[in-house]
């Protein structure tokens, strides 16, 4: 598979809803897209991470 590309969605079952601007979630997905160039694996653990604390 090319960079990126999936053929099936890690979290089918999820549903996701927005409840407002979060500070500390856009601060972490800037620092993770920031990190995807140099860093891919890091960042794909740590956007999974965050994901995971998000549907606690």
């Amino acid at each position: 598979m090319a960079k990126g590309e999936q053929s099936t969605r890690e979290f089918a079952d999820w549903s996701l809803a927005c409840s407002g601007t979060s500070l500390f979630v856009a601060r972490e997905l800037d620092r993770i897209s920031a990190a995807m160039v140099s860093e891919p694996y890091n960042s794909n653990r740590d956007l999974r991470r965050l994901l995971g604390e998000l549907a606690l």
